[in-house]
């Protein structure tokens, strides 16, 4: 068994510590451009999922059969709803981990 401080062979190591994390103003507003495009994307996935279920009717295949994941109504469904479906989830965690953080 090692020591602390030394690896399986005895021999001395050293451990770096981690770097410190990036506060300048050029980092924040990366972050937050970041933030903005990927709050866009999953907002339009979202919106996207909502068309998809209110326009195409599961009575009518004529209505989704030429769209991606077509002729089958799940194809349409987990091409188009399945992004918006991991968006919500990823949410939801996001909100639960914050939460219970702070």
């Amino acid at each position: 068994m090692a020591r602390q401080g030394r690896d399986e062979d005895g021999l001395a190591c050293a451990r770096r510590p981690p770097p410190a994390p990036s506060r300048g103003w050029g980092t924040r507003l990366r972050r937050g451009i970041i933030r903005i495009i990927v709050v866009a994307i999953g907002a339009f996935a979202v919106v996207r999922a909502g068309f998809v279920i209110a326009v195409d009717d599961l009575s009518h295949p004529e209505t989704y059969r030429n769209d991606w994941g077509g002729p089958h109504y799940i194809g349409v469904m987990a091409i188009h709803v399945g992004p918006a479906v991991l968006v919500l989830c990823l949410t939801a965690l996001r909100l639960h981990r914050r939460r219970n953080t702070h």
